[in-house]
């Protein structure tokens, strides 16, 4: 855990690029890359009955800094709205927002099945 919560700190310092972390092609690398790797560190907390799918954070990959701000968010309200499309032949089961595992704010996590 302490590898990944290294290598989370060191992209968002700028010391990693969001390449080394997921591959290329991505339009936001930062965000997407520190997505994955909260999504991972989240996971390797959780119990196999509560991992999430993924969290989403702000354009810069960091946290939202309050928890009104991750409500209020477009990623958020698309949930909200029923009109998120984050995944193929998947039914979103569960969402909401939490403080961030990094302590740099607060995620917004998504369970699907």
């Amino acid at each position: 855990m302490s590898a990944l919560k290294q290598k989370l700190t060191d992209l968002l310092a700028g010391r990693v690029k969001a390449s080394t972390v997921i591959g290329t092609g991505y339009k936001n690398g930062r965000k997407s890359a520190s997505e994955y790797l909260r999504t991972q560190l989240a996971n390797s907390m959780l119990s196999e009955k509560t991992k999430v799918s993924t969290v989403i954070v702000n354009s810069q990959g960091r946290g939202f800094k309050t928890e009104a701000a991750a409500k209020r968010s477009k990623g958020y309200t698309q949930l909200f709205n029923g009109t998120a499309d984050i995944f193929v032949n998947k039914t979103i089961t569960d969402y909401g927002v939490w403080p961030s595992v990094l302590g740099d704010g607060y995620e917004i996590y998504v369970c699907a099945k």
